[in-house]
């Protein structure tokens, strides 16, 4: 395998700074949580097919892209900054397997699209991405007697969601097959032009509401709905995708019936199952939304838009159709408030999770819709079987999420759990396996609540005398022990003292003297145990007994201080953006 490099020339209409979008700022917040630019990669590939291409046209077509969309021309500097450049140079990598040695695994006309995409991938994948310096755009492509077999686009989070690649993909298409197409065309709404509309009076207030809808919502949702203890497995990160014909034919037949968008559909089976397993109606989960209903330049934006928003959906009494319209309407109401100042948010939350004593789960969405933007025309085969595919997947604090990858000829979707110690592989499976049956029951008719109960046959999640429901949450007291040996040892922690839910008695030290130090150091390591939560009361004691699991022992020892431990600073004012005022962008 030989690699050359083509280089790709644009020149745009202007060199300009400002400030980051809201889709930026909240793209660059989860980005700095993974600690790898890799994990903000997406990849778009292209498939010639019998309209086959040259290297030449796939660069002057890649050109006019590059001068169309300001933000592939745009790098990060900090600050909350961006800078787009108006003219440079892109490097396109060409693949070449007729130069390599004859028994080369890609030369050859039967070889399969997943190995054309791979070793597209593979070398882009390899490229290094400096967000302050680098363009987020690159690009590869193979090339078999002098024509394009497979091309690959890859494209960081800060310039474009699932739904601005999608758009790049298209437009690539469209250039690809008609030359006459190669043209930039009329001024776009960009990102820079996104950044200042954010910054007018009513994107500002909405802004707010938006904070202010989150705060509420964080103030009494559950913080790990499906929190369980751990097994004796090891706690890998693993996703299982199902691709389903049935459920495909099953969703074509419940969409026309209930003019619902299906994936809608799909959720609302998800969501049955989890009602059934968890015997909660309620729901108030994280989903993406795309941010691009409320305003018409958005519809084929190039950016980074889409945000995590809280969707909240009550099942009770529902039938499936019912439970459809519900999910479609809590979808909605969420999408309102899903543009936001991830910083601040994040900011709220904080505050949310040390004054419940809880960490959330919400950085990785419960359902991600990925499928919204891939259609085509084949059908359904409803009588082929179901293929599941088990594999490693990177880390992920979700114990579980779902990810739709296509719902058009097949229903392709993951269950990605982050800890197969808690939730383990069969569990995944069944829970799959129990989305298709729903759907394929309800193609037939409408589900009422003991029909899909009966047709889910799942067990419910026994919990024992060792859990605890206390403020909306499941926690388990074990692992609230664990937390305790792992921060304050030693200490131990009792289910009620007094009427007062989950009092922990510890051993005062140098370091911890009062129930707000014993809060911090429980907080800082309660990501790592996601069945607890903090103790709601904390009594430091002088000593410790020798007898710490008998409560009376405690009880002996003198008390130096106690209290919740959740008293904060007083809150500053709301300040807007920063407190900056509407910053304009600015030649460079």
């Amino acid at each position: 395998m030989v690699t050359k490099s083509v280089v790709v020339r644009f020149r745009g209409t202007r060199a300009v700074e400002g400030p980051m979008t809201l889709g930026q700022l909240n793209a660059h917040k989860w980005l700095s949580w993974t600690g790898t630019p890799a994990y903000g990669m997406q990849y778009w590939h292209l498939r010639p097919g019998a309209g086959a291409f040259g290297v030449g046209d796939f660069a002057e077509s890649l050109a006019v892209l590059l001068t169309r969309h300001e933000g592939l021309r745009t790098t990060f500097p900090g600050g909350g900054r961006q800078r787009v450049v108006a003219s440079g140079e892109l490097v396109l990598h060409v693949l070449t397997p007729e130069d390599a040695p004859a028994s080369s695994a890609l030369d050859s006309a039967s070889v399969d699209s997943a190995a054309l995409d791979s070793a597209v991938d593979a070398v882009v994948a390899g490229l290094p991405y400096d967000s302050a310096v680098d363009l987020p755009v690159s690009a590869a492509v193979l090339v078999r007697s002098g024509r394009v077999c497979a091309a690959v686009l890859r494209c960081s989070h800060l310039a474009a969601d699932h739904k601005g690649m999608a758009v790049l993909g298209r437009e690539l298409e469209e250039m690809l097959a008609d030359p006459a197409a190669r043209v930039v065309g009329a001024p776009r709404h960009q990102p820079l032009d996104q950044a200042e509309s954010e910054r007018r009076p009513s994107m500002r207030r909405r802004a707010e509401n938006a904070l202010d809808y989150w705060g509420d919502r964080l103030r009494r949702m559950p913080a790990n709905p499906l929190a369980a203890a751990p097994g004796p497995g090891p706690a890998e990160s693993r996703a299982m995708e199902m691709v389903s014909h049935a459920g495909a034919a099953a969703l074509a037949r419940i969409a026309r019936r209930t003019s619902l968008d299906r994936s809608n559909i799909v959720l609302a089976a998800i969501l049955s199952v989890l009602a059934e397993r968890t015997g909660d109606p309620g729901h108030l989960f994280c989903a993406l939304s795309n941010n691009r209903f409320f305003d018409r330049r958005l519809a084929d934006h190039v950016g980074t838009l889409a945000a995590s928003s809280l969707v909240e959906v009550d099942g009770g009494g529902a039938t499936f159709d019912e439970l459809g319209a519900r999910v479609r309407a809590g979808m909605v109401r969420a999408s309102m408030s899903a543009m936001y100042d991830a910083h601040r948010m994040h900011a709220i939350a904080e505050r949310v999770e040390h004054e419940r004593g809880v960490a959330f789960n919400y950085f990785p969405p419960i359902f991600n819709n990925a499928a919204a933007y891939i259609r085509s025309d084949a059908t359904p085969d409803p009588v082929r079987s179901t293929e599941f595919t088990w594999r490693r997947m990177e880390a992920t604090p979700a114990p579980l999420r779902f990810d739709l990858w296509r719902l058009d000829a097949v229903l392709a979707m993951d269950a990605w759990t982050g800890d197969t110690s808690r939730i383990d592989r069969p569990e995944v499976e069944q829970t799959l396996l129990a989305v298709e049956r729903l759907l394929v029951a309800a193609a037939e008719d409408d589900l009422s609540p003991g029909e899909m109960s009966g047709i889910i046959d799942l067990p419910r999640t026994e919990r024992g005398d060792d859990w605890l429901h206390l403020d909306s949450c499941w926690v388990h007291l074990p692992e609230v022990q664990r937390l305790l040996d792992d921060t304050l040892a030693p200490a131990r922690i009792f289910a009620e003292v007094d009427d007062r839910p989950l009092v922990a008695y510890v051993a005062a030290t140098d370091a911890v003297t009062t129930p707000e130090q014993a809060h911090a150091r429980c907080m800082s390591r309660l990501p790592a145990h996601p069945a607890a939560m903090t103790p709601r009361h904390y009594v430091l004691c002088h000593g410790t007994p020798t007898t710490p699991h008998d409560l009376s022992s405690w009880q002996r020892q003198p008390v130096l201080s106690e209290g919740p431990g959740r008293r904060l600073p007083t809150p500053a004012r709301r300040e807007e953006f920063n407190g900056e005022p509407p910053p304009r962008a600015r030649a460079v």
